[in-house]
């Protein structure tokens, strides 16, 4: 008889005593608790101790080699840093556990992330997100990042922002984050560039100034500054922060499709007839992926139905989904061979199945 698998994927929240009751942090706390079903750790069985959590839960697999948060020889979180942050009173932890169906003190931690929101700039910060080092990677961290944009996006907020370390920078692009060194603790919409041409033309127009006087004392002084000035950018070369605005990459992706709808469209309306499809080519097209006139307005108003939705509900849908949209759009008469051609199509681009 084959083994029954008893344990399933959960998450929970440590929320620290002290926290204000008007926090926007608890705020969020409460919003996983109740939007999403997410439990609280009862403290008390580890004494109100984050430490006494860790060791009891996560220390043990601890090794000389590499902790939860780093391996041996490489950048990572370390265990007090790990400690000292979820302690906190205005931080809060979401935990990714491994957990027992059929006995609750038996789980075992795979990722954690300590978040709280930062007044000033407006935004969500991140300050720690680690998965377990000491194990192949599972996806449980990208799994309690993708619950945090969830919780926001109910709540009407956008900005998240972080500090990693150079080795998380790839992990991070990849989730949409973007690099930007944020000096002025000011969240910027991440769907705007922002400018860097201030600083230059002052520099300009100071170093403009200086060549134009001729004492020495003028001389000595511009030394100093090109001195001063140096020294002021060591001092900036700190982490950069790295931002993310959902609302903005939500309806970039949007535009994106849409752009690609019209971009085809454009194509055909300027395309001359002598480069258009040859007779050979139209033959061995139509065995494989037929693009007649209606097919192309068929696959555009494909384009613009599935732009329409939003990104969970275009993780979800099915090829019957787009039909049915397609039908509510009054473009009737689809018959068995344009299926076959949406089928392929929205396979293809959109990665919608037919099952």
């Amino acid at each position: 008889m084959s083994k029954v698998n008893t344990t399933f994927k959960k998450m929970l929240l440590w929320i620290p005593d002290g926290m204000e009751p008007n926090d926007k942090t608890l705020e969020i706390a409460n919003t996983m608790k109740s939007h999403l079903k997410i439990d609280e750790i009862n403290k008390a069985e580890y004494n109100n101790n984050f430490k006494e959590f860790y060791d009891t839960l996560v220390g043990p697999g601890d090794t000389i080699n590499s902790t939860f948060c780093q391996k041996q020889g490489s950048e990572g979180v370390s265990i007090p840093y790990l400690i000292k942050n979820a302690s906190k009173p205005n931080y809060v932890t979401l935990i990714s556990v491994n957990a027992n169906h059929f006995d609750d003190q038996d789980m075992t931690v795979t990722s954690i992330v300590i978040f709280r929101w930062a007044k000033t700039p407006n935004a969500l910060k991140i300050q720690v997100l680690c998965a377990d080092q000491r194990v192949k990677g599972t996806g449980d961290g990208t799994r309690l990042l993708n619950t945090i944009k969830e919780t926001l996006k109910f709540m009407n907020l956008n900005d998240i922002y972080l500090n990693p370390i150079d080795v998380a920078v790839p992990y991070y692009v990849k989730q949409n984050f973007r690099n930007t060194l944020n000096l002025d603790k000011k969240i910027h919409d991440s769907s705007d560039s922002k400018s860097k041409t201030k600083s230059k033309t002052k520099s300009k127009t100071k170093s403009k100034s200086k060549t134009k006087s001729k004492t020495k004392s003028k001389t000595k002084s511009k030394t100093k500054s090109k001195t001063k000035s140096k020294s002021i950018i060591h001092k900036e070369s700190v982490t950069p922060s790295m931002t993310m605005n959902l609302r903005a990459r939500s309806n970039w992706n949007k535009t994106k499709t849409k752009f690609k709808a019209m971009s085809v469209l454009r194509e055909n309306i300027n395309n001359p007839k002598s480069t258009r499809t040859t007779g050979i080519e139209i033959k061995k097209m139509s065995n494989d992926s037929p693009r007649t006139a209606r097919a192309k307005k068929l696959l555009l108003k494909v384009d613009e139905v599935v732009s329409n939705m939003n990104d969970d509900k275009r993780e979800a849908s099915k090829f019957k989904d787009v039909i049915h949209l397609l039908e509510k759009q009054n473009i009737n008469n689809i018959n068995e061979n344009d299926e076959t051609i949406i089928q392929k199509y929205v396979l293809d681009k959109y990665n919608i199945t037919r099952r």
